[in-house]
């Protein structure tokens, strides 16, 4: 069994407007922890999940503005997980950006996560600079558009 854990950190001086809360979702803890020191660094505390059923749960519970999972997990695969998310009545889960990782190399995969909306795919291994890159991209389109939906002053 896959205990569900939380890591909260101390928010980072340096931490991205946008992107405070994050999902992580892999049924292997190294790469957890890889991207935990990742996301953490950048000062955004992160929860874990070990399969997209336990991952479902959690963001039924608690809000979170990115979501980074694996596609091949036991139970509840990272592709099941981002369509429950997008089918889902709450808009703040159907809306959430999610990062989908894969180690195995399928163009039809990629293609199929890249045509759904506020979803991204980023192969394994992971590099460290691109998930950097990608969260930080993520977090400016989502204060942008934040700033457009908020009333003028």
């Amino acid at each position: 069994m896959v205990q569900l854990t939380n890591n909260r950190s101390l928010q980072s001086l340096h931490s991205i407007k946008g992107l405070e809360r994050g999902l992580i979702v892999d049924d292997v803890p190294s790469i957890r922890i890889h991207i935990n020191k990742t996301m953490r660094g950048m000062g955004i505390e992160t929860w874990h999940a070990g399969n997209g059923d336990q991952a479902y749960r959690l963001l039924h519970r608690h809000p979170f503005d990115i979501v980074v999972t694996d596609i091949e997990m036991p139970e509840t695969s990272g592709l099941e997980l981002l369509s429950s998310m997008r089918q889902s009545t709450n808009q703040r889960i159907s809306k959430t950006p999610v990062i989908v990782t894969s180690s195995v190399r399928d163009q039809r995969i990629e293609q199929q996560v890249r045509f759904v909306k506020f979803a991204y795919f980023l192969p394994k291994p992971i590099r460290t600079t691109e998930l950097k890159v990608l969260l930080q991209m993520i977090a400016t389109s989502r204060t942008l558009r934040a700033e457009r939906m908020s009333p003028k002053r």
